[in-house]
């Protein structure tokens, strides 16, 4: 996926049971977080078509535990 806000890279692992699709996200700090949760949530809808198994991991620069100063991060 291409994303301004976000840097990535995924593999797709073909098993002979079902396929894993494994990927990172790298989110730098101080980017805008509105436009990174909307592509994350891109993200998410193409994901839901696919028959794989899909497991993500990366650092999102997301501070979860100043929430109550940052209401943008109420969704996570």
């Amino acid at each position: 996926m291409n994303s301004s806000d976000f840097e990535s890279i995924f593999v797709n692992i073909l098993t002979s049971q079902n396929p894993i699709t494994v990927g990172t996200i790298y989110r730098p700090p101080g980017n805008n977080l509105k436009q990174f949760n909307d592509s994350i949530e891109a993200l998410f809808g193409k994901m839901r078509g696919c028959r794989t198994n899909f497991f993500l991991a990366g650092d999102y620069n997301i501070d979860l535990l100043n929430y109550e100063y940052r209401r943008k991060t109420d969704g996570f």
